[in-house]
């Protein structure tokens, strides 16, 4: 098959790290693939491209418009696809226009969001010829509020993009029928390139606990470098800063967890600055393609984009409203002789509400227990190193956080919201922080309980989320759908 993938920009968002996994698994298993972006370059992206897959953008330098996609029909004809797959919200408010373009072809949508759909993506779900949803709760919104025939939708989960090595998760928890022996190496110990780039771990405390719950290996050197020590609880959240991923909520959250003294650390006193986190990449980004400044004015004249562009990317984009944190009405704190652990809250990810958050960390107090990291092109080595997944959005689809600190051995609790509950995870009432805090504290009490959910969050995850059943899945629906076409009709 010829199969044409349409994504808007390669930004660092989970939909995007699908369309990329996704582009090379097609090329992987021997279909033509071509990887279009409506603009050039973008944190994702990669070079050399691997046999088989075709890497283009449609702006011959990026304009930072992203819903500007010139000439696509035209180069969608020339590639002659028999699969156009439409990933994220711009490129799915095309598929109407495609569909019309390559009536051969069958131009297929994805519902992989938990926003509110503009018009023309509408237009297009009704238009194409099939949808795939990546949660079965999106799959009930086209049905309930879109009036798509259930025939026309198809549910496949999100693919694993970061699947764990298979030393990283053991098959049951230690103790447990069916364990890892007690000298298995633990979860999180790091690959031997992460060792070399954070040097030689501190021994432990003489005090400190050696439970044969503690999945998590305390001598991560991750964990070393941002300052936890052996004891410390690690929770961990990796989104883009956007509104709907609600991080205020988190930071709400964390400001009424127990504050234990930390336990005295002999590489890390409380002076020891903390060194940043280095992205560990699996792809070479591209340099962004530039023009001379008068090149450049010329090539929008010809495109025939507006003067005041950032005015009319404005008009143009259906921009998600300012979503404030969960209303949250804070109850009494945990109880005398509910012992909760030393913790840290690492936040990864970039974007515009990530400054805001630090400001507000800081005005709760937790400036020494909140580390803000950034974008990591590979949070692998967070996963390793973390201990509990948390998730406070106000709206999703099915995260790739999720799925992957579940692959990885996470136990987590999370906003119940979209497909959240699919992912297998702890699930609570969306800005209800009672409910959290009930599902959070037992298991940051209880080592015991921590690694049963592990266990189980693990296997959930590798039983629904593989990349090449995932895979397989949308070769079949491209084959039953190219058939279909081809088949005559009766009457």
């Amino acid at each position: 098959m010829n199969i044409l993938v349409l994504q808007d920009h390669l930004r660092n968002g989970g939909t995007e790290r699908q369309a990329v996994l996704l582009a090379r698994a097609f090329a992987g298993a021997g279909h033509h693939a071509t990887l279009l972006t409506f603009r050039p370059g973008g944190a994702l992206d990669f070079s050399p491209a691997p046999p088989r897959l075709s890497r283009a953008a449609l702006q011959p330098f990026d304009t930072r418009l992203d819903w500007f996609a010139p000439g696509l029909r035209r180069a969608s004809r020339r590639l002659a696809p028999d699969i156009v797959l439409c990933m994220g919200r711009m490129a799915n408010c095309r598929a109407a226009a495609l569909q019309r373009a390559l009536p051969r072809a069958a131009v297929i949508t994805t519902m992989r969001t938990g926003k509110e759909l503009p018009r023309a993506y509408v237009r297009s779900l009704r238009a194409s010829r099939h949808t795939v949803a990546n949660s079965r709760a999106a799959a009930r919104i086209l049905a309930a509020r879109h009036a798509l025939p259930a025939e026309k939708i198809t549910v496949i989960h999100n693919a694993l993009v970061f699947p764990p090595a298979a030393a990283d998760i053991p098959p049951a928890v230690p103790g447990v029928a069916g364990g890892p022996p007690a000298d298995a190496a633990p979860r999180g110990t790091p690959s031997p390139a992460l060792a070399a780039a954070a040097g030689p771990p501190a021994p432990p405390p003489a005090s400190v606990s050696t439970s044969t719950f503690n999945l998590n290996s305390s001598r991560h050197p991750l964990r070393l470098r941002l300052g936890a020590t052996p004891q410390t609880l690690v929770l961990l959240c990796v989104a883009m800063f956007r509104p709907e991923k609600n991080h205020r909520a988190l930071l709400e959250l964390a400001a009424r967890l127990p504050r234990p003294a930390p336990p005295a650390h002999p590489a890390h006193p409380a002076s020891l600055p903390i060194s940043p986190i280095s992205p560990i990449s699996p792809i070479s980004p591209i340099p962004r393609p530039t023009l001379p400044a008068a090149a450049r004015a010329d090539a929008e004249r010809a495109f025939g984009l507006p003067a005041d562009r950032q005015a009319a990317d404005r008009q143009a984009k259906d921009r998600t409203p300012p979503c404030p944190a969960a209303d949250i009405a804070f109850a009494d704190e945990t109880g005398p002789g509910e012992a909760v652990p030393d913790w840290q809250l690492w936040l990864a990810g970039d974007g515009p509400e990530r400054a805001p958050c630090e400001a507000f960390a800081a005005r709760l107090g937790l400036a020494g227990r909140v580390r803000f990291l950034g974008f990591q092109s590979d949070p692998s080595p967070l996963y390793q190193a973390a201990d509990i997944a948390l998730l406070a959005s106000t709206r999703e689809s099915l995260p790739n956080f999720l799925v992957e600190s579940h692959a990885h051995g996470l136990p987590s609790v999370a906003c119940a919201t979209g497909g959240v509950a699919e992912c297998g995870g702890l699930a609570v009432p969306p800005g209800d922080a009672d409910a959290f805090l009930a599902a959070l504290l037992p298991l940051m009490r209880d080592p015991a309980r921590r690694a049963r959910e592990s266990a189980r969050v693990a296997a959930h995850a590798r039983e629904h989320f593989s990349p090449a059943v995932q895979t397989a899945a949308y070769l079949r629906l491209f084959e039953r759908l190219l058939e279909r076409h081809r088949r005559p009709d009766p009457r």
